[in-house]
């Protein structure tokens, strides 16, 4: 809807310009590569930077090998008028042949497109294989975060969770972290 998209919400941006605000259009957005035209225009002429919001769309959530040439076609539009918007993926690689190599995602040019990367924290914690990622994607100019998700809270430990977790992100030279917990 391009009036939606010109005016919904503008209480919400004005708070979040005043408040010097970051934020993520998250699930669900749309498929139409105008959207993100109109809404990344409207962000910047309202005086938001790139990278103070991100889109978290044009690739499945936790995606697979399958998964990346689904919307390839909107996000070869996208990137021909995207300024230096961030676009988010999450990069959770399950074995293949069903889950996604560095190699897949850089034969896809993803690192080009997705400048913000959320990584499960499973595979970040792997000596081996969690460095090469982390040094695959920042070596293509990425913000690398840490991506854990908490179903059950209570089970967990609050000094490993909420105190112990950031640190090792930090220590990993990570940009930022992510918790998802339901809510």
């Amino acid at each position: 809807n391009e009036k939606l998209a010109k005016t919904a919400n503008e209480e919400f941006f004005d708070l979040a310009l005043k408040l010097k605000m970051k934020f993520v259009f998250g699930w669900n957005l749309p498929i139409d590569p105008e959207f993100y035209r109109i809404m990344g225009e409207r962000l910047i002429k309202k005086g938001f930077k790139p990278g103070d919001f991100v889109f978290k769309a044009l690739i499945a959530d936790e995606f697979g090998r399958a998964a990346i040439p689904r919307h390839q076609a909107v996000r070869d539009q996208v990137a021909k008028f995207k300024k230096d918007w961030h676009f988010q993926a999450v990069y959770y690689s399950a074995p293949p042949p069903a889950g996604a190599t560095l190699a897949d995602l850089e034969k896809a040019k993803l690192p080009e497109f997705y400048k913000m990367w959320t990584v499960i924290e499973a595979l970040l914690r792997d000596p081996v294989r969690g460095k090469k990622v982390i040094s695959f994607l920042q070596s293509k100019g990425c913000e690398v975060w840490s991506y854990q998700c908490a179903r059950y809270m209570p089970t967990l430990a609050i000094m490993e969770y909420y105190r112990l977790y950031p640190w090792k992100c930090y220590m990993r030279n990570l940009t930022g972290l992510a918790i998802w917990i339901p809510g």
